[in-house]
Parts: C-alpha cells; structure tokens; sequence
C-alpha cells in the first residue's frame, strides 16, 4: 500500500478499512467502528471490541437501563424501522450526548448513525410499539 498524501475522509474510510479487515478477531469477540479523527496529517481510530457471549453489563447499558423509563424507550437492543423503510438496532448509548444519546446500526448496510429520543420514539408509535 503506497502512503497517501494526506488524510482525507475518503482515505481514512480506506485505510481503516484495511486496518480492519487484517485483525484476526476469536469467536465470541465482535468488533465496530467507534469514531476517529483526522487532519491533513494525522488520523486517529477508535475501535469498540464486544464479548458477545458475556452476561456482564457495560457502563452504557447500566446507564440506557437506569434512564430508558424516564426517556420512554424499550430495553436495550430494540429494533425499529424509520418512515422511509429502513430498519435499524440500538447498539449504543451515549448519556453525555442530550441531543442524540442513541446509536443504532442500519440493519442492511452496518453503518452506525446517531438518533435523538424523539424521532426514536416516533418511529416506535408509527410501528405500533408499547413504549410503556
């Protein structure tokens, strides 16, 4: 691979792509995108790494559950299907972000977009969801 020339969205896309496509993760280990950073010169990656078989809770799940009642979503992990027909999971929980504590993933494509309480709640009613 030849070193770009500067870090750009397009090469950051690339290039964290390949970084991971190259870990070798063991069963029982999910990994995703959890952000980064760049400028011209620099970029910096995150990456978020899940025991799928633990029943030990995050920081974020004891925190989505301590406030999930008062914000009138279901439990952790809900699904739920936009008014244009896309079909999203709650992966995350972000409590330091009020206006869009919610991370979902795009059931099709992967991708992870961030969702205020309202538009969530929303789309549950349109589903016919019980929030309560």
């Amino acid at each position: 691979m030849k070193a770009p020339s500067e870090f750009n969205k397009r090469v950051c896309r690339e290039f964290g792509d390949q970084i991971r496509n190259q870990i070798r993760i063991p069963e029982g280990v999910e990994m995703e995108p959890a952000g980064g950073t760049f400028d011209g010169k620099t970029f910096t990656m995150k990456l978020k790494f899940i025991l799928t078989d633990s029943d030990e809770i995050s920081t974020e799940e004891e925190a989505y559950e301590f406030s999930r009642h008062a914000m009138g979503l279901p439990e952790w992990g809900f699904s739920f299907r936009t008014f244009d027909g896309e079909e999203f999971v709650m992966t995350d929980y972000k409590p330091r972000s009020p206006k869009f504590p919610i991370i979902a993933k795009n059931a099709v494509n992967g991708k992870l977009y961030k969702f205020n309480v309202d538009r969530i709640k929303r789309y549950l009613k349109a589903m016919g969801e019980d929030l309560r």
